[in-house]
């Protein structure tokens, strides 16, 4: 049955869960149209990010991530989401059909989706317990997603290396660099009134201001001193987790990005932070490394621990992300 009464109000708190998302350099690329009881999520590809991300694959986990949170808040509202993914000869839509027939089919984690966050500063020494462990490895992946779960020490014997070569890569690269700093914001009232991008309060550093705050992260963004500051992040670090695909397919980046997001708001009940290591996943050729160790492709390296919360990313409005014209 393809009917179901949605209020314009469920349909906004809908929509609302789905942009608090997280997405590579805060680019918040979706795209929103809208069909009676559907909702269809699109890749805004005019919001990528070509040097950190070349193949898209951060952004289709973005979209993911928005996905994820869409279905959760659906269901807390009585919607049973279908889920379908259509494909054109460019890209790849999603279809969120809202039917009825849920009844107190609230996820314990639609509450974390406002309280979600990336914290990346060091994280406190307290070890995370096997208790905590077990919440995380029978958190549910998706169909062609494995999740590799590291402790402190083995991940860092194990991943260093691997993190340490990509950032020599990353930071030796002047076009990465310029577009790193096109997504960076240095006062509070840019960041407020672009809605987008790496407010520098969220990365633990001051308001600058634009041209000071340029100045000072390109002396700054270098890979010896990018090295340094990331060796002290991964001593203060409680482990690790390594997500892996079978393939990297859109689709599957898509699943991907849901896992992540179960695993973000499963961590944040815990109170646990997290923040991402992507630099191996995004160099390729360490990518193919690391894949012929752990048999499948690594596209998302996290760390977590405990840590202080920071300030919120700001998101744009919502008018932003919805179509012009509802698709036919």
């Amino acid at each position: 049955m393809d009917t179901a009464h949605i209020s314009e109000e469920v349909v906004l708190k809908i929509l609302m869960a789905g942009i608090r998302a997280p997405s590579g350099h805060n680019t918040q690329p979706w795209l929103i149209g809208r069909e009676n009881n559907r909702i269809i999520l699109s890749p805004d590809l005019t919001r990528n990010l070509p040097e950190a991300d070349p193949d898209n694959h951060a952004l289709y986990i973005s979209l993911g991530c928005a996905l994820e949170n869409m279905v959760i808040t659906a269901e807390h509202h009585g919607f049973q989401p279908d889920v379908m993914y259509q494909k054109d000869r460019h890209q790849i839509h999603i279809h969120i059909r809202l039917l009825p027939g849920i009844v107190n089919k609230s996820s314990d984690l639609y509450p974390q989706i406002q309280r979600r966050q990336v914290s990346r500063g060091p994280y406190a020494p307290e070890k995370i317990s096997n208790n905590v462990w077990k919440r995380i490895q029978d958190i549910p992946v998706e169909a062609g997603i494995r999740m590799h779960l590291f402790s402190k020490d083995e991940g860092i014997q194990s991943l260093k290396p691997y993190i340490f070569q990509a950032i020599s890569k990353q930071y030796s690269d002047r076009k990465f660099i310029h577009e790193l700093l096109h997504w960076m914001r240095f006062r509070k009232r840019e960041a407020i009134l672009l809605g987008d991008g790496l407010w520098s309060r969220t990365m633990g550093l001051p308001d600058f201001g634009k041209g000071l705050g340029k100045f000072i992260m390109k002396t700054l963004l270098k890979p010896g001193r990018e090295r340094k500051r990331w060796d002290s992040l991964l001593k203060h670090s409680g482990g690790f987790i390594l997500f892996l695909t079978d393939t990297e397919s859109a689709e599957t980046m898509i699943r991907l990005g849901r896992t992540f997001q179960r695993f973000g708001l499963t961590a944040t009940s815990l109170n646990l932070s997290h923040s991402h290591v992507n630099m191996p996943c995004e160099v390729r050729e360490i990518r193919h490394e690391l894949r012929k160790i752990y048999h499948g492709s690594p596209m998302l390296l996290i760390r977590l621990g405990y840590g202080k919360s920071m300030p919120y990313s700001y998101r744009r409005n919502l008018k932003h992300f919805i179509l012009k014209q509802e698709r036919k």
